[in-house]
């Protein structure tokens, strides 16, 4: 469907997966989509941020192209019925699934027609990397000058700016484009630290005597892990992450695992260094459950890296908020925004922080949110 340097995009009939794998050449990773999650970024701080002034100088835009990049473009077309989105955008979905599934995107839109009412705007509704980057190359012959991206990705690189989303948001500058992206709303949800097992159980030790982080799950409740750690674009080493419904010291079992094969030879070797959980609670288990979290070498001569877990919803018990930037917001040509609310200016409490893991200082600016659009009387997010 798609094509981004070395990396191709195939939609395969579910019946068909094992029989389009086993014809592929030997040494080929097929993988799913990186995991990924919208950052709500929506509102209306002109007041705030002094644009109404700029507005009433006549700087409203006027002439300026402006995209917007999400994931979803639901209600789109009562926004502009309402004059919140002007009449006259395009819009292009990239998925093949429609411009809906949701109305983040739309409420990003708005924001930037907020801020800046005299700009063409630009939509496109991504699911994958090659198609973020098909959109981003239509762009730039649109003659598109600023890109809105407010999404978190994980797992394609080590949140140190590099990796296949910052070659796209690089594309981007060098076709004169502004790629402006939020940071996440990771701060509770992430942690770092290097592999470190003291007792020799193979399992790392999130703090003194504990080989175990938790999340709390309610029925039917969805949860998305990602482990990676600091060995891209390819590795031999070999950790794993494994979730139980209980204490692992104490009967839990596992009911989910991410097991991928880094120092495995043959077909079956997935050289990145990335394992990635999608789990949903079962809708017998009480609301607030306890479920736990580990990480673990698959023998003993796996060296000692850092690592990190993002935990794409819930927050994490034990977590690490200095550099939960996520991607693409610590490329270094990316304009990477935090969130302040929008009452008194302070820092929200979810927003993440830099530096990235290269030690550049993030965010380079920040905004308010839990402020007002057409679909939302108030909505919070980086």
């Amino acid at each position: 469907r798609y094509r981004y340097g070395d990396m191709i995009e195939i939609e395969v009939p579910r019946g068909r997966l094992g029989q389009v794998l086993s014809t592929l050449p030997r040494g080929t990773l097929a993988r799913l989509p990186y995991p990924h999650i919208t950052n709500s970024v929506v509102g209306q701080g002109v007041a705030v941020t002094g644009a109404s002034d700029m507005q009433s100088l006549g700087n409203d835009g006027a002439g300026i192209k402006v995209g917007v990049i999400d994931l979803g473009f639901s209600s789109y077309t009562a926004a502009q019925a309402s004059g919140d989105l002007p009449d006259a955008l395009t819009i292009v979905d990239y998925t093949g699934t429609g411009t809906g599934g949701g109305n983040h995107g739309t409420n990003v839109a708005e924001v930037v027609y907020d801020m800046a009412p005299g700009v063409d705007l630009y939509l496109a509704k991504v699911d994958t990397t090659p198609q973020v980057a098909t959109a981003v190359s239509d762009m730039i012959a649109a003659g598109v000058s600023a890109i809105v991206h407010s999404v978190s990705w994980f797992g394609a690189a080590y949140y140190d700016g590099s990796g296949p989303l910052c070659d796209v948001v690089n594309d981007a500058e060098a076709g004169g484009i502004v790629w402006v992206n939020a940071l996440g709303n990771s701060r509770n949800k992430h942690y770092d630290a290097s592999f470190s097992d003291t007792d020799g159980d193979l399992r790392h030790e999130f703090s003194a005597g504990q080989n175990y982080n938790t999340i709390t799950l309610n029925a039917n409740q969805n949860a998305t892990l990602v482990l990676n750690w600091d060995a891209y674009p390819s590795t031999s080493i070999d950790y794993d992450l494994y979730l139980y419904d209980g204490d692992p010291a104490a009967g839990g079992a596992v009911v989910a695992s991410s097991t991928n094969r880094q120092s495995a030879n043959g077909r079956f070797h997935f050289p990145q260094p990335y394992e990635a959980i999608d789990f949903t609670a079962p809708g017998s288990v009480p609301n607030g459950t306890t479920y736990y979290l580990t990480v673990q070498k698959v023998n003993g001569s796996q060296a000692d890296v850092p690592l990190t877990l993002h935990s794409l919803v819930q927050n994490l018990s034990v977590r690490v908020r200095a550099r939960s930037l996520t991607q693409p917001g610590d490329c270094s040509n990316a304009l990477g925004v935090g969130a302040t609310r929008v009452t008194d200016d302070a820092p929200e409490g979810f927003s993440s922080e830099g530096p990235s893991k290269a030690g550049v200082n993030k965010p380079d600016i920040a905004a308010p949110d839990r402020v007002q659009t057409s679909l939302l009387t108030s909505f919070s997010g980086t």
